[in-house]
This record gives C-alpha cells, structure tokens and sequence, in this order.
C-alpha cells in the first residue's frame, strides 16, 4: 500500500491542476521543493502511523471525536446567534 500512495502523491504533485490551483507555479525552485517534500512527509506520516493502529480503529476514533464535537456545539448554541 505504501507503494501505492507514493506513486498517487508523487503524481498528484505533478499534475498541472493541481500546481496551478495551490500556486506553485508562483513559488521559487527552492521553495517548492521544500513544499513539496512538507507535503510528502506529512502524507508519509500519516500513512506510518496509521498502519499499526489500522483504517477502522482511526475511523472510529475521528467519529468519536466528531460527534463530541458536534454535540457539545449544540448543547450550547449561543454562539451562533450573536449578531442576530
């Protein structure tokens, strides 16, 4: 799978789409570069730690989380009438 996502990342990043929607084609050589490998290392990370845990166990903690989220935001839902 790493295989995988490497070649999609690596691609992705190449893609003209996608260099001119997140301006890169305004940046300098060295500045992209260091963009792009910050891309890669974060995306890499995520793949390294998320492995060992496994895709189900971190769907269902970032659904936890989320529905916290979103149940604490609507016990107290003052903050979205201000202005009002």
């Amino acid at each position: 799978m790493i295989r995988y996502d490497s070649a999609l990342i690596g691609t992705t990043l190449a893609l003209p789409s996608f260099t001119e929607a997140f301006g890169f084609t305004k940046l300098s050589d060295s500045a992209l570069a260091l963009e792009k490998a910050n891309i890669v290392s974060v995306y890499q990370a995520g793949a390294f730690f998320g492995a060992p845990c496994g895709r189900r166990w971190w769907l269902l903690l970032r659904s936890k989380i989320g529905s916290y989220a979103l149940l604490s935001h609507l016990r107290n839902r003052s903050w979205y009438h201000v202005g009002c």
